[in-house]
């Protein structure tokens, strides 16, 4: 257990730097902190129509990922 909380901090502090290392025990929520603003940014914008294919078939494979689980009989 101490590992794994080790490792998530040295991957953190190598990901966000200490910006996030302060993030993860700063408990206060934001206004961008919600779920309506979550997409505000985001924008597909590939450099070629080869890579737009490629990001629409990831971004489906991963919806339909979560969608296939619930759909099938148990």
């Amino acid at each position: 257990m101490i590992l794994a909380i080790a490792m998530h901090l040295l991957m953190s502090a190598k990901v966000g730097g200490f910006p996030l290392l302060i993030s993860i025990y700063n408990w206060k929520v934001r206004s961008e902190d919600m779920p309506k603003s979550w997409f505000k940014g985001f924008k597909l914008n590939p450099s070629s129509k080869t890579l737009l294919i490629f990001e629409i078939l990831v971004i489906g494979g991963i919806a339909i990922a979560f969608v296939l689980p619930a759909l099938s009989p148990q």
